[in-house]
């Protein structure tokens, strides 16, 4: 997982409390908002990862949004898996192993919140390629690589 605790929670899809399944229709219990009950704060039913609590959760994509209070303060965190990418880098890099590189051969899939942390969107959109093919030739960042050789 990747995460990016910079961005304030958008989008995702709901979940039931308690459930890591997407609500279904029949499944959801509708109520007025004045007979609606919290549930008691040691028994809050959230999906928790330490003092995180589960915010949003998007089955598709598999990001899940979370939230910490900590006094007066609010943080966000958002995860992004990125197993599935990683995979279909290394996939690629040993299918395409020994090609020459050509033109238009794409040479790398780099989650877009990585892209802007590691400032790769902004040197690419000034036009600085020395550093983003610097941080792509570094051997730390070799499984977005999907495609061997030195840029």
């Amino acid at each position: 997982m990747t995460h990016d605790s910079a961005n304030p929670p958008s989008g995702g899809s709901k979940t039931i409390v308690g459930s890591h399944e997407p609500a279904s229709f029949d499944k959801l219990d509708f109520r007025e908002p004045h007979e609606a009950k919290l549930p008691d704060e040691e028994q809050d039913g959230l999906d928790r990862d330490g003092n995180w609590k589960l915010f949003d959760h998007d089955f598709l994509t598999g990001r899940s949004v979370w939230v910490m209070e900590d006094g007066n303060r609010t943080h966000w965190r958002t995860d992004y898996p990125v197993e599935n990418l990683v995979r279909q880098n290394e996939f690629s890099r040993n299918t395409t192993a020994g090609n020459a590189f050509g033109e238009w051969t794409k040479v790398a899939s780099i989650p877009l919140n990585l892209a802007h942390s590691e400032n790769l969107v902004r040197a690419h959109s000034e036009g600085d390629d020395r550093y983003v093919k610097r941080w792509l030739n570094d051997g730390d960042n070799r499984a977005w690589r999907s495609f061997e050789g030195h840029l």
